[in-house]
């Protein structure tokens, strides 16, 4: 019998030290929960902080830009669709009444040169008939000729 009581003694003593094990599990599991956990997000506002200022300064300058641009816009002339046809018409129009001068100054350069032959032929025929008709004139003119 003296092992069933050492035995139990012992038993006893390992479940008295596990209570307090467990009680002392249970103080600190309180005191885990009171504990107030704050990270500490600083870097990480700052960095936001960093990102913010950049992305004000990127916007700023395209702000600018784009009031720049905008500037310039306002300064340009917008040229209906209407006037430029227009233009684009009269000078077609130039270029083909130019055309069609050029081509009737040369048929009339043409006219001219067949007008003259012609009456070059109708000289030439009539002074033939005429020194046909005066062959006395005919002499007579051959002699100037011959002076000149």
């Amino acid at each position: 019998m003296a092992k069933i009581d050492e035995i139990t003694e012992l038993l006893v003593t390992e479940i008295e030290a596990f209570n307090k094990s467990v009680d002392k599990l249970q103080k600190e599991r309180q005191e885990f929960q009171n504990i107030k956990f704050t990270p500490d997000i600083s870097p990480i506002n700052d960095a936001f902080k960093y990102n913010l200022e950049i992305m004000q300064k990127n916007y700023q300058e395209q702000h600018g830009i784009l009031i720049g641009l905008q500037n310039d816009l306002k300064k340009t002339v917008s040229i209906p669709k209407w006037v430029a046809v227009s233009f684009i018409s009269f000078f077609i129009i130039i270029i083909l009444n130019i055309s069609f001068s050029f081509y009737q100054y040369q048929k009339i350069k043409e006219i001219e040169k067949v007008a003259f032959q012609e009456g070059m032929e109708y000289f030439k025929d009539h002074i033939r008939e005429f020194f046909k008709e005066e062959p006395a004139s005919l002499k007579k003119y051959q002699t100037w000729d011959k002076k000149q």
